[in-house]
């Protein structure tokens, strides 16, 4: 039988299982979230780092964050980053395109040096908060 991965969940209320119905401030059920839905899974550890309003991070705060709950969660085999969504609000003339360039471009920058377990950390990626406009 194979090992179990440990996969990080990094991401918006989606991620967080934020229940959207009016005058309902839970979560939904753990059943019901789609974390909870893989954390079934048999061979799979999920740590959810859902956070609600949470954007792709873009600034020195939001990198070190980021940079906190990874090394929280040093041992993780995989990082799932689910983002995007709140980027759309409170920006002008944003598209689905400088969106996704965003994200590529952190998710690039956050990535363990050596790699999964064993790897050297996840330093490195702060030249990032400063290189994108939106």
């Amino acid at each position: 039988m194979a090992a179990e991965k440990t996969v990080i969940c990094y991401g918006d209320s989606n991620t967080y299982g934020f229940d959207p119905r009016m005058g309902c401030p839970e979560r939904l059920p753990r059943r019901v979230r789609w974390t909870g839905r893989l954390d079934a899974l048999p061979g799979l550890r999920i740590i959810n780092e859902g956070m609600n309003g949470r954007e792709i991070p873009h600034t020195a705060a939001a990198f070190s964050y980021l940079d906190r709950i990874l090394e929280r969660n040093a041992g993780a085999d995989i990082l799932f980053i689910m983002l995007g969504t709140n980027d759309l609000f409170g920006f002008a003339n944003v598209t689905a395109g400088k969106i996704a360039l965003r994200l590529q471009t952190g998710a690039c920058g956050c990535l363990p040096a050596g790699g999964g377990k064993g790897g050297r950390g996840v330093r490195g990626y702060g030249r990032m908060a400063d290189s994108h406009d939106i």
